[in-house]
């Protein structure tokens, strides 16, 4: 019987030993692209989380203060009803006592508007007049002109230095006289929509109202709509500053300066908006918050590596950089040791 003799030259044994090196290579290569994957998984996972929670963090805080300031009006309706006959500086007392605009960042005043005639308005501000004759304060005219049929004049406000709006009719303001019509139809607050301030030197700041209906003694909730129409007396409301409600929220959440927010009220206005700084990838989530009636699109923006610490944003690089580094060590020393043998059986044979 013939033996099949094999006989492997140093050449094609250092064939071999190469093509098993690379296979070691890419196997290496492999495994660090593997465990990137896992930890940049695992990054964006945690980021996100922590998105979302400073996100819900931020709207559960912006939701509440909303429906607080919405409460605060029926304090007012309720000293109304109880005093149909108060005074403006009973009124303020009546605000001041609850500290509302030192603890409640965002308030800007809390009045009350009468509901009345042209012939009424008159009789209105007569009365108004005559007490403030007797301080020598500049004399309240109903504005802006032409009036309307139907009126509704600021009589109370708090604090006394934004006085100026008493007289202002709010029918006149197409966004206030919406509001107006809601607030009576559904003995709720409403909101309006944004609009620029009354108030002299502010008129570039964005304000909103929220208005509650006061009506007749007897005259509730479970009335319908033309009782409540006919037996209206006037409304509670307080004017807001968006962005002061909106920064006080966001100062509460942790890296509030991470998070980039735009917000949109329901006639498209822009209330609010962060310069938007965040480049590359980002997370990115809206909500729609209620604002007495009023839906707030609320649009939040972050990085990718949102509330990441900075070894927890390098460690997939990290993890790269050590998986080539070992790479080529282990590519180096086996070469090494495969030359050395493919050399020594070269020079054996």
């Amino acid at each position: 019987m013939k033996k099949i003799i094999k006989i492997t030259t140093p050449d094609n044994l250092g064939v071999r030993w190469r093509i098993f090196g690379l296979t070691i290579v890419v196997i290496c290569l492999f495994f660090t692209y593997y465990f990137w994957s896992l930890m940049q998984d695992s990054n964006e996972k945690t980021a996100l989380a922590r998105f979302d929670l400073a996100v819900d963090s931020a709207v559960d805080i912006i939701e509440k203060r909303f429906t607080f300031y919405s409460d605060t009006l029926y304090g007012g309706r309720a000293l109304h009803v109880v005093d149909k006959n108060i005074s403006n500086v009973s009124w303020n007392t009546f605000i001041k006592a609850q500290n509302f605009i030192d603890r409640y960042p965002g308030i800007n005043s809390i009045v009350y508007g009468t509901v009345a005639t042209r012939q009424q308005a008159d009789e209105i501000v007569a009365t108004l007049n005559a007490d403030r004759a007797s301080s020598n304060e500049t004399p309240i005219i109903i504005r802006p002109e032409p009036l309307t049929e139907r009126l509704v004049v600021v009589t109370h406000v708090a604090p006394m230095s934004s006085d100026q709006i008493i007289g202002f009719n709010a029918l006149s303001n197409k966004d206030l006289s919406a509001m107006i019509a809601s607030a009576t139809d559904t003995a709720l607050p409403r909101a309006s929509v944004s609009y620029n301030s009354l108030i002299k030197g502010n008129e570039s700041m964005k304000v909103v109202v929220i208005a509650l209906a006061t009506y007749e003694d007897g005259i509730g909730s479970g009335a319908s709509i033309d009782q409540l129409r006919e037996n209206v007396r006037g409304y509670v409301a307080v004017t807001l500053q968006p962005t002061a409600v909106i920064e006080d929220a966001l100062e509460s959440i942790p890296n509030p300066q991470d998070i980039e927010i735009t917000v949109t009220s329901a006639n498209g206005d822009i209330i609010y908006a962060t310069p938007h700084n965040t480049s590359g990838r980002f997370i990115k989530k809206t909500q729609i918050i209620d604002v007495a009636g009023q839906p707030w699109t609320f649009v939040f923006r972050g990085s990718d590596e949102f509330g990441l610490s900075r070894r927890e944003s390098l460690a997939p690089g990290l993890m790269v950089f050590g998986g080539l580094v070992f790479m080529l060590l282990v590519s180096a020393v086996y070469f090494y040791r495969t030359g050395i043998r493919v050399h020594r059986q070269r020079k054996s044979s």
